[in-house]
């Protein structure tokens, strides 16, 4: 039996590494991890601070709302104003109205692109070809 919190790990592998994600704990030193973090919550400040400039009050509180069911959908949402606000194609904070014609978009992009599924029943060796009743009689 091995000795309690050891872990049989392949060859390469150490225990230190072993619950790393992002770039798999390959070669990154424990100071890299914690500049790679600082670095995404800089840019995750940054991305709310222009939010903030963009949204009004209750725009702001709606994708609040539906980012706790949908955050691949706010994502989205999100990306679309930073991009139209860098771009110059947005006057003034986007009202909560004009934030639901952009859910709606995103919605019917997501629509389009969802996965159908179809369903064929195998047939098996001994049915007949036609279900027919008649030829019994």
């Amino acid at each position: 039996m091995e000795p309690a919190g050891e872990l049989d790990l392949p060859p390469g592998f150490t225990a230190a590494g072993a619950g790393m994600s992002g770039a798999g704990g390959r070669g990154m030193s424990t100071e890299e991890m914690e500049a790679q973090k600082a670095k995404h919550a800089e840019m995750e400040e940054r991305r709310q601070f222009m939010l903030d400039q963009i949204l009004s009050p209750e725009a702001k509180e709606r994708l609040a709302r539906i980012a706790i069911v949908r955050k691949e959908k706010v994502r989205g949402v999100q990306d679309m104003l930073i991009q139209a606000a860098t771009s110059g194609r947005l006057r003034g904070k986007v009202s909560e109205e004009q934030l639901i014609e952009m859910l709606e978009q995103v919605s019917s992009q997501v629509d389009k692109k969802a996965t159908k599924v179809t369903i064929q029943r195998r047939r098996c060796l001994d049915e007949d070809e036609d279900d027919n009743d008649d030829d019994m009689l």
